[in-house]
C-alpha cells in the first residue's frame, strides 16, 4: 500500500460484512485491507440502512432464535469496524414534512400514528427554532450501532410506512406485479399503470439500454422522458443541483437519488430479477444505502446491479464517490486521487 494512503471515509454494504459474517468470499483479505487502511486514518461509518436491514432480522427473532445470535454478530462486527462512527440524516424541512404528509394521501397509503409524530414533532422543533440549516446536512457523529439500532426498530412502523409507499411507487412491474404486490399491501390496484406500459410508451428497448454504462444512461431518449416525468411528478427541478449542494442538504440527496435509482428500475436497467414485496424492501435498503454512501469517499458492495445503478446515477449527479466491489477494494491504490 502507498505511504501516502489518504484518510477516506468508506462505506461498506451490508453484504460485505455478511462476507466476513459467514467466512466467504475472501473475507480474509478482506479483513486484513481493513485493518491496515484504519491504521493510516481511514474510517468506516455505518448508517441506519445497515439497521435497518438487521432490524428485518430482529422481527424474525421471536420465530427463528438462530437470527439473535447473528444480529449480535452484525451489531458487534459493525462497532468494530466503524469504530462507532456513522453517517447521520439530516433533519427534513418543513417543506419536505408537508410534502411527505401530501404523498400518504395521494397514495392512499394510511400514514401510522408513529409516522406522523416524527413529522409533528420535527415540524415543532423548526418553528421552535431549534433547528438550522446546519441541521439539514447529512452528519458524522459517534453511536453505537446498539443505540441506532433500537431508535430503528423504535421507528420501525415509519420504515414499514416507507415500504408500503414504495411498494405502491415502484411495485409495478407489469399487470402480474401490480396485482400480486397490490394484494399483498392490500392497496387498491384499480387504474394503477405498469411500468412495462411506461417503456412501451417512451421506445425504450431494455437490451438495447442495458448495454449503455455510467451517466450515458440518463443520455437515452427514453430515460430523460422517464426522468422528466418523475421529477415533474415529485415536484423537483429537472436539472439536478450541484454535487457540493446535494452534500448540504440531506433532503435534497436523498430526493434526486431515490428518483434516479427508482427511474433505472422503472426502465429495467440492471434491475433486480424480481419485483415481489420481500425485494422491493431490499431495493429500499439499496436506495439508502446509496444515499449515506454518496457522503463516503469509496462505497463498497458485491452486488453487480446494484452497482451499476450506482455508478450510473453517481457519473450523472456528478458525485465523485468511487463504487468498488471487495476485490477492487482489495487492490486499490489508496495513495491515488479518487
Amino acid at each position: 500500500m502507498s505511504s501516502n494512503t489518504k484518510n477516506y471515509k468508506i462505506y461498506l454494504d451490508l453484504n460485505i460484512y455478511r462476507h466476513l459474517i459467514e467466512l466467504r468470499r475472501g473475507y480474509y483479505s478482506i479483513k486484513k485491507k481493513i485493518i491496515s487502511l484504519k491504521s493510516t486514518g481511514c474510517i468506516f461509518p455505518y448508517s441506519a440502512a445497515h439497521m435497518e436491514e438487521i432490524a428485518v432480522m430482529f422481527r424474525m427473532e421471536e420465530e427463528d432464535r438462530p437470527k439473535n445470535n447473528l444480529i449480535k454478530k452484525h451489531i458487534n462486527l459493525i462497532e468494530e469496524i466503524s469504530s462507532n462512527y456513522e453517517l447521520r440524516s439530516g433533519r427534513p424541512s418543513l417543506k419536505t414534512i408537508e410534502e411527505s404528509r401530501r404523498h400518504f394521501i395521494a397514495s392512499a397509503v394510511p400514514i401510522s400514528p408513529e409516522m406522523k409524530a416524527v413529522l409533528d414533532d420535527t415540524e415543532r422543533e423548526w418553528r421552535s427554532g431549534l433547528l438550522s440549516s446546519q441541521d439539514l446536512k447529512t452528519r458524522l457523529i459517534i453511536e453505537h450501532p446498539s443505540e441506532c439500532l433500537n431508535r430503528v426498530l423504535c421507528d420501525i412502523r415509519v420504515t414499514d410506512d416507507s415500504h408500503r409507499m414504495n411498494v405502491f411507487y415502484m411495485g409495478r412491474r407489469n399487470e402480474n406485479s401490480i396485482k400480486k404486490n397490490f394484494a399483498e399491501m392490500k392497496l387498491d390496484a384499480e387504474g394503477i399503470p405498469s411500468f412495462k406500459e411506461l417503456q412501451d410508451k417512451y421506445e425504450i428497448n431494455i437490451v438495447e439500454l442495458n448495454n449503455l454504462s455510467g451517466a450515458d444512461v440518463f443520455l437515452h431518449e427514453g430515460v430523460q422522458a422517464v426522468l422528466k416525468e418523475s421529477c415533474k411528478q415529485n415536484n423537483i427541478s429537472f436539472d439536478a443541483p450541484s454535487a457540493n449542494t446535494l452534500m448540504d442538504n440531506h433532503e435534497l440527496l436523498v430526493k434526486y437519488i431515490t428518483i434516479y435509482i427508482n427511474v433505472l428500475d422503472k426502465v429495467r436497467y440492471s434491475s433486480d430479477k424480481q419485483n415481489d414485496v420481500l425485494k422491493l424492501r431490499s431495493s429500499m435498503h439499496d436506495v439508502s444505502h446509496a444515499i449515506y454512501g454518496a457522503v463516503a469517499d469509496i462505497l463498497v458492495t458485491d452486488d453487480i446491479r446494484f452497482a451499476k445503478r450506482l455508478y450510473a446515477t453517481y457519473a450523472f449527479l456528478g458525485i465523485p464517490t468511487r463504487v468498488l466491489s471487495s476485490t477492487e477494494f482489495i487492490e486499490f491504490d489508496y495513495g491515488e486521487t479518487l
